[in-house]
């Protein structure tokens, strides 16, 4: 299942979320392992009502290939929920227990006057039309307090499915694992769940991060029907999006240097999801970890800059798009002046030498480094 790029799909900057792994997170029923068993508490639903935004008028408009969107206060009709998307491109539906847990998060959000749990990621685009599959479903807890509840619902969902395996025998789980963070680089801790219905189908994974840095100021979320999930799903709106991505961008740009004299003169902070380098065993490894993650964050800002249509009548989007072209020049100038480069490169064209590529997954592994690398020399 690719999302953008059609010759590897890595990872999303935003796929890290809620688990026990996580210490300020009290309640949390991710183990890293299997979600565990805790009781949920009943929570008074509220409308949620963040009026209208630019964004909501261009989708309304747009036709959406059977996906219906939904605003605020709004009540879409059920009859349109039914059957399987309408799309001209193939795509591997979700499975049940996919389904059934993007209804409890909107649960979640229910229980809020304004939703804080949010698709965002390739799904939420493909949703909005932006893209034309997806690999995974992206989500950001926008306050600790629906990460706990969030938490609590999936324990009860998941003690629900191991007394239906005693009954039935069928193996159904949802699993968990968690994905460390590095606040130096403003990077979220996190986890990944995995729905697992026993059909032995690969299953999407649900990417869920704590984030407190989504604002709706300028650009209110918005719910779209998905078939199969009884409540609309309530999404970043891909100018939001957009924004938190710059925001990380400008980050790196800004403290490249900073960090790389931090790592040089002895501090030790390990830099997750840089795909060769997640257990470094020195500095010199840990530069080359902050350099990939500078490299990865750059080829997503390059992927959001071409979904964005010169036509766009979004203004706000128009300016952040702007805003990460600026910076992702900034960045690539930055990356191709840095001290560690030429070491970088070859530590990373060995490794390239070295492995063997057989499989159509290595093989496209090997093509997406190696494009990475290309990003070096402007």
């Amino acid at each position: 299942m690719q999302a953008i790029r059609p010759s590897y799909s890595h990872p999303e900057s935003a796929q890290q979320a809620v688990s026990s792994a996580i210490p300020d997170l009290s309640g949390s029923i991710f183990n890293g392992k299997e979600i565990s068993n805790h009781r949920s508490h009943g929570e008074a639903a509220t409308a949620p009502d963040e009026g209208r935004s630019i964004e909501y008028a261009f989708w309304e408009k747009k036709p959406l290939e059977g996906r219906q969107i939904t605003c605020p206060g709004q009540s879409p009709d059920p009859s349109e929920t039914a059957g399987p998307y309408v799309t001209n491109n193939p795509v591997q539906p979700l499975n049940a227990l996919a389904l059934r847990t993007l209804d409890i998060i909107q649960e979640v959000n229910a229980s809020y006057s304004k939703p804080h749990i949010l698709v965002t990621g390739s799904y939420a685009r493909f949703l909005q039309n932006r893209c034309p599959s997806f690999n995974n479903i992206d989500m950001i807890c926008t306050t600790k307090d629906s990460a706990n509840k969030l938490s609590v619902k999936l324990g009860v969902f998941n003690e629900a499915l191991h007394a239906d395996r005693s009954k039935s025998g069928t193996l159904k789980s949802v699993n968990s694992w968690s994905i460390p963070g590095c606040k130096e680089i403003k990077l979220p801790k996190g986890c990944n769940i995995l729905p697992r219905d026993g059909s032995g189908m690969e299953a999407h994974q649900l990417l869920v991060n704590l984030d407190d840095r989504v604002s709706c100021e300028h650009a209110a979320p918005f719910a779209i029907r998905v078939p199969g999930v009884s409540r609309p799903v309530w999404c970043l709106p891909f100018a939001e999006e957009t924004r938190l991505l710059g925001d990380t961008l400008e980050h790196l740009v800004d403290n490249l240097e900073l960090l790389t004299v931090q790592l040089t003169q002895g501090k030790v902070f390990d830099i997750p999801q840089t795909m060769l380098f997640n257990s470094p065993q020195n500095n010199q490894e840990r530069i080359y970890g902050l350099l990939m993650r500078c490299l990865l964050t750059l080829d997503k800002a390059r992927q959001f800059i071409s979904l964005i249509s010169e036509w766009e009548p979004d203004n706000r989007l128009q300016e952040e798009q702007q805003r990460l072209h600026a910076l992702a020049e900034n960045m690539q100038s930055k990356l191709s002046r840095h001290i560690c480069r030429s070491d970088f490169e070859c530590r990373v064209s060995n490794w390239l030498t070295i492995v063997p590529h057989v499989t159509d997954y290595q093989m496209r592994r090997r093509e997406f480094i190696e494009s990475l690398l290309a990003m070096m020399h402007p």
